[in-house]
């Protein structure tokens, strides 16, 4: 699993910070988190279904969504907190994914161990668990209004001179 994770983390370093560089200047944020989102819960829905190849490179897409979905979640977070609840909202977001973890492992357990139903199964249900937990978040985030911007979004090519002119500044 090393190599696949290394992959989707290489893929992640690079489109990351156009991504962030893109919700920053839409000033929205939301989409990126659902699409993300949908795509990890689609990619994970469908592991052990065609085999370890296919299996493989569902995984390294399900990375790829929940990190980019990630990127977007993190930059929410003055949203739907204030400077005084800034630190308990985020302890709060913490705290519950690492809930969902217990129980996806209680749901992994229950299905693989118990009832003995076998991985596709498993990770169909820990797909739809991701998604009832996710879904609050896609329709109870609201994002304020921020100005239009007339100017283009920043291409890839400029957010990555913007970074390594930026790298240089604090290197020098």
């Amino acid at each position: 699993m090393a190599i696949p994770t290394a992959i989707a983390m290489a893929i992640v370093v690079v489109a990351g910070p156009w991504v962030g560089a893109r919700t920053d200047h839409s000033g929205r944020r939301v989409p990126v988190l659902v699409w993300g989102t949908v795509v990890t819960i689609a990619s994970t829905a469908a592991l052990a279904t065609f085999g370890v190849p296919v299996s493989l490179v569902l995984f390294v897409i399900a990375l790829i969504g929940f990190n980019i979905a990630g990127i977007a979640y993190d930059a929410l977070l003055p949203d739907v907190s204030t400077d005084d609840t800034i630190g308990r909202v985020s302890g709060l977001g913490v705290g519950f994914g690492y809930f969902g973890s217990v129980i996806g492992l209680g749901i992994g357990y229950l299905l693989s161990d118990v009832l003995e139903l076998g991985s596709a199964a498993v990770f169909r249900a820990l797909a739809i668990a991701f998604l009832l937990f996710a879904l609050p978040s896609f329709f109870q985030i609201v994002e304020p209004e921020r100005p239009r911007r007339t100017d283009p979004p920043p291409t890839f090519r400029q957010v990555f001179s913007h970074l390594f002119a930026r790298s240089e500044e604090h290197t020098s």
